[in-house]
């Protein structure tokens, strides 16, 4: 099946990077990173004297209004010696205001001082659940994975796993979207340690034959396309 084309606008190749670079080199630690560093640091921006912190991950990429500013992520003293501060591009967001919250580098940062996510927001946090009757093909971003099984070197993977994607291509609903995908022992192709080094470790995308079982997306076939070059 071929997949539709998204209208949602795209993570940028530069803003791309950034979260792929978050990802660890083996397979036990293919995770996205959330609002704060392993040594306990705040992820913390100043923006027109006011400082925001980045705030998880988010489940759906929001629209932007094409309009940017500059803003300070704030050094942290992470055991190791102070790091210094960085300028840093901040994205305004079609729904909310800079004094709501805005991105830098794919992530979400709100007011250090608010109580809860403005209302707008809300759905980018929300997880997609998988709604379709029968089979469909999305392709995505591969962001990471996780398995049951004990790794045994980098790169091991069999199934049953976990696959998480950012699709780029799909139904519309998913468009966007971050979503965890199934695998088990009747999914064929399947994914493999080729595909964690080839593709996961270098920004590659998963192309993913799926089908819909209680909400949850389930694999029917698994297989990896081009790497991001460099």
């Amino acid at each position: 099946m071929e997949p539709g084309a998204g209208r949602g606008r795209r993570i940028g190749m530069r803003t791309r990077l950034a979260v792929l670079g978050t990802l660890s080199l083996a397979l036990a630690g293919c995770t996205s990173s959330g609002s704060s560093d392993d040594a306990g640091c705040a992820d913390l921006v100043e923006f027109a004297g006011t400082t925001y912190t980045g705030h998880g991950d988010l489940d759906r990429v929001p629209e932007t209004s094409g309009r940017t500013s500059t803003g300070t992520r704030l050094g942290c003293d992470d055991g190791n010696g102070a790091a210094a501060d960085e300028r840093v591009e901040i994205e305004e967001l079609r729904a909310l205001t800079l004094d709501e919250g805005f991105l830098v580098n794919g992530q979400f940062y709100l007011p250090q001082d608010a109580e809860e996510l403005p209302a707008a927001a809300r759905p980018w946090f929300e997880v997609t659940t998988c709604e379709d009757e029968g089979a469909f093909e999305v392709s995505g971003t591969w962001l990471g994975v996780t398995s049951a099984r004990e790794t045994r070197f980098d790169g091991d993977l069999r199934p049953p796993y976990r696959v998480t994607l950012r699709v780029t291509q799909g139904p519309e609903r998913y468009v966007d979207a971050k979503v965890t995908v199934r695998a088990d022992e009747q999914t064929e192709p399947q994914l493999g340690p080729r595909d964690v080094k080839r593709s996961l470790w270098k920004g590659g995308e998963v192309v993913a034959q799926l089908y819909c079982e209680d909400g949850r997306f389930v694999a029917a076939g698994l297989s990896t396309g081009p790497s991001t070059p460099g």
